[in-house]
């Protein structure tokens, strides 16, 4: 029966790997997934004394198929981007709201009230001049009023959507501490280091969002979990994730 055994080895070797092939397909469209391959190994030698003879091919591993160091930039790419639409953002409502370059700005309001102030100082006696001189102040009130209104407003959303965004972040941080639970877990405390696919593509996705709201740094342990800092404080450490406050 050692012919069919062989057999039958390479059957079912090639069958996982037809199920690992079928996956990648299936998610092929999705972001924060990793392609996978399979990687066969000859099965353990049957010993005859004078000889050794094989038993078939076995799958060693299924991997995923990621460069590390491209993994690396785009992580610091996204903190890159985070940081740049955040700023985007920001300054698009600011912009938004001193309505530069247009007819009801600061700068033509300015330019309106002096010259009202020159027109009055070159007839002070004149109503009408009076009356522009005062009209133009009543106008540059208003405008300073809109702008100190809108800026208090916009500082009001500015800290509603930090505490938003700290919260978020605490969320991804539990998430991951959890998900370096179960990846040690699953890979035998180090001895099986990157054969749980799926946790760590999870795991990946997570710290790339996380990036994208403050500046961190992970680094892998020797036992697959990841520690994350940000600036001089671990925001996960192995199974602990730290909450930030506002």
């Amino acid at each position: 029966f050692r012919a069919l055994n062989i057999g039958a080895s390479g059957l079912h070797a090639n069958t996982l790997a037809l199920q690992v092939t079928g996956n990648n397909i299936a998610n092929a469209n999705n972001a924060g997934y990793s392609r996978q391959r399979v990687e066969f190994a000859p099965g353990n030698p049957q010993d005859l004394g004078y000889a050794q003879i094989g038993r078939g091919v076995v799958v060693a591993r299924i991997r995923r198929v990621i460069d590390e160091t491209i993994q690396a930039a785009l992580e610091r790419g996204n903190g890159t981007l985070g940081d740049l639409a955040s700023q985007e953002s920001t300054l698009t409502r600011m912009e938004a709201l001193f309505n530069e370059l247009t007819g009801y700005d600061l700068s033509t309001g300015f330019s309106k009230f002096n010259a009202g102030v020159e027109a009055l100082s070159g007839a002070p006696s004149s109503q009408a001049a009076r009356q522009v001189f005062v009209d133009e102040a009543e106008a540059m009130a208003r405008s300073f009023n809109q702008l100190g209104t809108g800026l208090k407003q916009f500082r009001s959303d500015l800290n509603s959507s930090l505490a938003t965004s700290v919260r978020t972040i605490n969320g991804y941080t539990r998430e991951i501490a959890e998900l370096n639970r179960q990846i040690v877990m699953v890979e035998n405390g180090g001895q099986d280091l990157d054969t749980a696919n799926d946790l760590r593509d999870r795991r990946d996705t997570l710290v790339r969002e996380l990036g994208k709201r403050v500046d961190v740094r992970a680094t892998e342990t020797s036992v697959g979990a990841i520690n994350i800092l940000s600036g001089g404080d671990y925001l996960v450490f192995g199974g602990a994730s730290h909450a930030l406050e506002t």
